[in-house]
């Protein structure tokens, strides 16, 4: 039940790995590089058919600058792969994150190949318009937000093991965290508008199969990409917006584990040169304007962010009646509790094989280098008096806040 909290980072092209190799006359490169097994195909129908699908997406700057049309413009750009979630399918915990499906696919690590969104959505629309069409686009069932270090990669994981045949989860993808990081330098000039539209045809575009069976899609966001929740669900039309769930835990042991974590510390660390909008405007209103980022310690710049995000929760959450609080102790760690998580997002657990699935994934590691194997309770590290402090301003204070709604459920 480790979590990592590590976005997937930008993924390069194909041309800019080349770009930064030695020029050799090509051959050490050629040497490198696996066979493309589409090589002289076109790409198009591939994208199509459903055989490649969506995995990364570069949005220049100003390509979301309000405008006099709800267009975005056509310098969006997204990378296509012959993605297989058949792995996740088998044993979720064995690829639990979207770049973890996407690292063990040659074709996908170097033979990528890129389009214009807006141009490619159009035709795949029109190709899945027919009523007898093998390609169509799920529609998704269920969200989950997460704090990191919480639990969060057990549900995803067991989603998919109730109905394997069934479910797809798109966990951090790549994809939606670009997207809703995307108006966070320039937000003035940056259409929220425009925002959820590219949301809403990268969604199209993710959860595309041609797959008969597969109907279940559910999504698991990067935890800094619960800052723009709110933008995330305007994408969805009113009818189809999905149940979502924000998975939280002891803000110190929360505190206290990413800080342990070299690479997890440093993403939140990155808060402080360049803080988005939501945490800026929280720091400020949380401490009377008497504190910037710049000039708090490590630990307060990683408590003022994951503080903003779960404020944000509790905000979305008043805003509607879709959403769900879920403790890492009360609601994990307890078995029967766990089963109503599920059931919130859509899983029949009245199967006694649904039941007996998640009960087996859910007793493995569901992220990070040990993941897969055989989970024991976790250690719990004693809080530092650094860590105690920081979240005395921050994180504990959300975290009372979420226990009071829970008391309400």
């Amino acid at each position: 039940m480790t979590e990592e909290g590590v976005d997937d980072g930008p993924i390069m092209t194909e041309e800019e790995i080349l770009a930064m190799m030695p020029d050799d006359g090509g051959h050490l490169i050629e040497s490198q590089i696996s066979p493309d097994p589409y090589d002289g195909q076109d790409p198009r129908p591939l994208i199509l058919d459903g055989t490649f699908s969506l995995v990364n997406i570069y949005i220049p700057p100003g390509a979301l600058k309000p405008g006099e049309t709800d267009t975005y413009g056509e310098n969006i750009r997204a990378d296509f792969c012959a993605m297989d979630y058949s792995e996740q399918k088998k044993d979720p915990s064995s690829a639990p994150m979207h770049r973890d499906i996407m690292g063990k696919i040659k074709q996908c690590t170097e033979h990528r190949t890129s389009f214009q969104l807006a141009d490619i959505v159009a035709k795949a629309r029109e190709f899945d318009s027919p009523a007898n069409a093998a390609t169509r686009s799920m529609d998704v069932k269920g969200i989950v937000y997460h704090l990191p270090k919480s639990g969060s990669s057990v549900i995803s994981n067991a989603l998919v093991a109730a109905s394997p045949s069934t479910t797809r989860v798109i966990s951090e993808s790549n994809v939606l965290t670009i997207i809703l990081k995307a108006c966070r330098t320039n937000p003035i000039d940056c259409s929220k508008v425009l925002q959820s539209k590219v949301l809403a045809d990268a969604l199209y575009m993710l959860g595309r199969t041609n797959d008969p069976q597969e109907e279940n899609l559910y999504l698991r966001i990067d935890p800094e990409g619960a800052l723009e929740m709110d933008v995330l669900h305007d994408a969805f039309e009113e009818a189809k917006k999905p149940n979502w769930v924000f998975v939280e835990r002891n803000a110190d042991e929360v505190l206290s584990k990413v800080l342990e974590g070299t690479a997890d510390s440093r993403y939140y660390m990155k808060s402080r040169k360049n803080p988005p909008a939501a945490l800026t405007q929280y720091v400020h209103v949380v401490s009377g304007n008497t504190v910037t980022l710049t000039e708090a310690s490590d630990e307060e710049v990683i408590s003022a962010t994951l503080g903003a995000i779960v404020n944000k929760a509790l905000k979305e959450n008043a805003a509607s009646d879709r959403g769900k609080f879920v403790d890492y102790e009360d609601d994990i760690l307890n078995t029967e509790n766990f089963y109503k998580v599920l059931e919130f997002l859509g899983v029949d657990m009245e199967d006694s094989a649904v039941r007996e699935a998640v009960d087996a994934e859910k007793a493995k590691r569901g992220n990070g280098v040990l993941s897969g194997q055989a989970w024991s309770l976790d250690t719990v590290t004693a809080a530092s008096t650094k860590v105690a402090s920081a979240n005395g301003l921050y994180l504990t204070h959300e975290i009372e806040r979420v226990q009071d709604v829970r008391r309400r459920y």
